[in-house]
């Protein structure tokens, strides 16, 4: 669009400098330059050239990015074809003369066109344009072509007859010096002498009047003037054909007003004046008052001499020549040859000022209408547009009113969106349904109208008119279209001079494209700001809704005691939360959108990546790692004598260079890392790859055979280790051995879209250390208990089996000491029994206190009896300093419970 735009504001631009060229210059020569190069540069192509026809040759009388060698060959054409008055366009050298299409090839030429000069139907030469390029003349640039060659075929015309009018000019202008020379030896010569001497000099002064640059009325006026005052009559008038083919008054003198000007319009061929012009021979008559037939061109004014001649020019008839008297007289065959020869050089001067018109017409419809095109394309505000645009045509098509009706599709109806004029604001936004008045009939045909007088059109609407006051007497109305679909139409109201003309359809035709796209641009521009402020609300909506979102996601991700990665096809990290950044060593903020190999340390990345490729949902995998958020002050390079020169990790509160992406180690040694028989095949295929890190117990450094040396930092693997390429590991380093370790669970499950198509994959790390802890203090426990218990039951099995065996041998105390045995040892069983049925109590939270009141300090010695035969085995007093009368109210059977563990322990 923008570039048609630009095509179309150039074409506007050259044909205004051409039309100023025109009306402005005299110089043929002149006129043909500036109209090729403006076409060339509106166009932008590269040849062109300018041919007018002298006799039966075309000759080249202007070129410009032709060579030498191509004028020479081209600057006389024979006249076929170029005589067939029709545009040539050649788009591709394919056909044609082959001698002339290998010049043209010589030259670079790929396309061209021809359009000729044309002035009343005759051929008078042609506009040629090429190119260098393929098919550059489209029917858009043609249009544009022609109109150029109507311009250069006006020129050229008004030359020639300004040419013939200077010759008669100059040729009469000689012959009055000579009568002037001998004007002293025609004193004496008869009257009738020296009347052709003034019809000389009358003649003379027509042609000079003709020859200054006055208007058409003024001419007339003068050349009138003179010609009743050499000829000594009393009234005279000049009539002029209009398009009508009539008759009409320009000029009269000696003639009453309302006569002349009420007499109605004399057809060609009707009456005597019609029938001067029909014939183009001039007509005498002594005595006019005799003939009924020649009041109908003199208005019913009784005269008596009547002279008519024909006014022509290229014989073309334009009009007529009339004197009158009032007396009788006799007008002489040289009167009438004068008269003739004053018709002669009137014509032309009326065919000059209508191509002057014609020409100052056209250059202001140009400008209009590029003006017009400016306006509207400098702004998108629909009715400052249309408002502006209507107001310049108001004042070149010289009408009282004008308004841009636009349709209403939804409801069939043309709505008046634009007036200027008369009473403009009473009409403003008025509908008519489609089809009804002129507006809505060309709205229905889609066909322009041109209505000269309403009154006589049975389509005309008059209810506007009744509603405002306004009287409509003519209209002009031309259809709004977009891509061949009416969107509204253009109406011109009353023209103030003369009536509507083809021309002034055409115009408003011109103005009514690039109106149309106006408006169907301001129409999208509208629609395009409402999508706009739509869509940008929607965004905001959306935009809020998506930050709620995310807000809503990031407390998740953020409050979640898990840790989650979700990564991409191609192992790029795209999500993870804060915990998952803490575990796996890497600031959350740096590491989005980056592969995990550039975020992770060799120890990680691999495990990492093992996950991705062989995500198992189900069965989880335990990863051990050092805690980052447990670490103490780990400097290595404090011990060693390294050089840290590549050393990410040096100077760093922490050495963690496990940790970090790329890490290469100087005390890393990289000859074999085995030698003696501890290291198996399979040990090291484990640890070359994340695999190594899963592990279901504590991790524990490799020990290797007493000849491998201590490592530090970061060892390669073996196959690697001459290269120094490959992952590295810090497993046969002290520093990364006795850090203390992290239990990680982890599960990964890849993403798919409806298509079944893997996106990435999820992974969810749950931290089991203290799982694994409590799961260790537990089986510290069971095995505790387990030693506890089977103490007493020990005890209890050996006295009962003594009691059994020696039973008849013991005595009664004896006896009494063996049960007692048995009795204490029960009440051992029961006191552990009796804690771990509390410890499931406490871990089900089903523990229920029975509360009663009782003496503290009673109770508790109690206790001490119980445990006293213990105590004095192992040497050990038992004494308390509790104060008498202690009540409490608590659970009893609980108090007893903690006290009999307290001694039970200490004993």
């Amino acid at each position: 669009m923008a570039n048609k735009e630009q095509l179309w504001a150039r074409q506007l631009t050259a044909l205004n400098t051409i039309a100023v060229a025109v009306s402005q210059s005299l110089e043929l020569e002149h006129i043909i330059k500036v109209a090729l190069a403006e076409t060339m540069r509106a166009l932008e192509v590269e040849f062109g050239g300018v041919y007018l026809l002298e006799g039966d040759r075309l000759i080249l009388k202007c070129h410009a990015g032709l060579s030498d060698e191509f004028v020479n060959q081209n600057k006389e054409l024979d006249l076929e074809p170029w005589t067939t008055q029709k545009t040539l366009v050649r788009e591709r050298l394919d056909e044609g003369p082959k001698e002339m299409d290998e010049r043209r090839k010589r030259e670079g030429i790929q396309s061209w066109i021809s359009v000729p000069l044309a002035s009343k139907e005759e051929f008078i030469g042609c506009l040629a344009l090429a190119s260098r390029d393929l098919d550059r003349f489209g029917a858009p640039k043609v249009q544009f072509i022609e109109t150029v060659s109507h311009q250069l075929s006006v020129a050229v015309e008004k030359a020639r007859l300004l040419n013939f009018a200077h010759g008669q000019e100059n040729g009469l202008t000689r012959t009055y010096k000579q009568a002037e020379r001998y004007a002293g030896d025609l004193k004496k010569v008869s009257e009738q002498e020296w009347i052709r001497s003034s019809q000389l000099e009358a003649l003379n002064a027509v042609i000079a009047a003709v020859g200054e640059p006055l208007g058409l009325n003024t001419v007339l006026r003068e050349a009138l003037d003179k010609v009743m005052e050499v000829m000594k009559v009393e009234a005279g008038m000049v009539l002029l054909v209009n398009e009508q083919g009539e008759l009409i008054p320009a000029i009269y003198q000696g003639l009453p007003r309302e006569i002349v000007e009420m007499s109605p319009p004399t057809k060609v061929g009707e009456g005597l004046l019609g029938k001067v012009v029909q014939s183009g021979e001039p007509m005498v008559m002594d005595n006019i008052s005799a003939d009924p037939e020649a009041m109908t061109g003199v208005g019913g004014e009784r005269l008596k001499a009547w002279v008519s001649v024909p006014l022509t020019a290229k014989d073309k008839v334009l009009g007529t020549l009339d004197i009158f008297t009032r007396k009788e007289r006799l007008f002489t065959s040289q009167d009438v040859q004068l008269l003739r020869s004053i018709g002669r050089q009137l014509g032309v001067a009326i065919e000059n000022a209508r191509l002057y018109e014609e020409t100052q017409r056209r250059v202001q419809e140009l400008a209009f209408l590029h003006e017009a095109g400016r306006t509207m394309t400098s702004s998108l505000d629909l009715e400052q547009v249309l408002t502006t645009v209507m107001q310049e045509a108001t004042d070149v098509l010289k009408v009282e009113a004008a308004s841009v009706l636009l349709l209403d599709d939804k409801d069939k109806e043309l709505v008046l969106q634009t007036v200027v004029g008369a009473r403009a604001e009473k009409v403003k936004g008025l509908r008519l349904p489609l089809g009804q008045g002129i507006a809505g009939w060309v709205a229905r045909e889609g066909q322009p109208l041109l209505v000269p007088d309403v009154r006589e059109d049975p389509r005309f609407y008059s209810g506007i008119d009744g509603a405002t006051g306004f009287v409509t007497r003519s209209v002009l109305a031309v259809p709004l279209k977009v891509k061949g679909k009416v969107i509204g139409v253009i109406e011109a109201v009353n023209k103030t001079e003369g009536d509507f003309s083809q021309p002034d359809v055409e115009l408003l035709s011109s103005m009514t494209q690039s109106a149309a796209i106006a408006i169907e641009n301001a129409r999208l521009y509208e629609a395009i700001e409402e999508y706009s402020r739509t869509l940008e609300e929607k965004v905001i909506l959306r935009t809020r809704n998506l930050a709620e979102e995310k807000s809503k996601l990031d407390a998740i991700l953020h409050n979640i005691a898990g840790g989650l990665l979700v990564v991409d096809t191609e192992e790029r990290l795209i999500l993870a939360n804060p915990v998952a950044a803490r575990v796996l060593g890497f600031k959350l903020e740096e590491a989005i959108g980056h592969k995990i190999g550039e975020v992770l340390g060799p120890l990680l990345k691999g495990f990492i990546s093992d996950l991705i490729h062989q995500p198992d949902p189900v069965s989880p995998t335990t990863l051990e790692i050092p805690d980052l958020t447990q670490i103490g002050l780990v400097r290595c390079w404090e011990q060693k004598d390294c050089q840290h020169s590549d050393c990410p990790a040096y100077g760093k509160a922490e050495a963690r260079c496990w940790s970090i992406p790329g890490t290469r180690c100087s005390q890393a040694d990289p000859s074999p890392l085995r030698q003696g028989p501890s290291t198996s095949s399979g040990q090291d295929s484990g640890r070359r790859s994340g695999q190594a890190l899963l592990r279901t117990g504590p991790s524990t450094p490799l020990r290797t055979g007493p000849s491998t040396p201590l490592r530090t930092g970061l060892v390669a693997p073996e196959e690697s280790a001459s290269e120094k390429t490959g992952d590295w590991h810090p497993f046969d380093c002290p520093f990364y051995s006795n850090l203390p370790r992290l239990s990680i669970e982890t599960r990964a499950s890849t993403v798919e879209d409806e298509r079944g198509e893997v996106l990435g994959t999820v992974i969810v790390m749950r931290d089991i250390t203290a799982l694994k802890e409590m799961d260790r203090l537990k089986t510290l426990f069971v095995s505790n208990v387990s030693h506890e218990l089977r103490t007493p039951i020990t005890i209890i099995k050996l006295t009962v089996s003594n009691l059994l065996q020696y039973y008849a041998r013991l005595d009664g105390q004896k006896r009494t000491e063996l049960l007692e045995i048995i009795k204490r040892q029960a009440d051992i069983l029961h006191r552990l029994i009796e804690n771990i049925l509390t410890l499931s109590r406490l871990d089900a939270g089903k523990i229920f206190l029975e509360k009663v009141e009782f003496d503290l300090a009673a109770f508790c010695r109690t206790l001490l009896a119980e445990f006293a035969l213990a105590a004095a085995e192992k040497d050990i007093s038992l004494d308390d300093d509790l104060q008498e009368g202690t009540t409490v109210w608590a659970d009893q059977g609980r108090i007893g419970q903690m006290v009999r563990n307290l001694l039970s322990n200490a004993i």
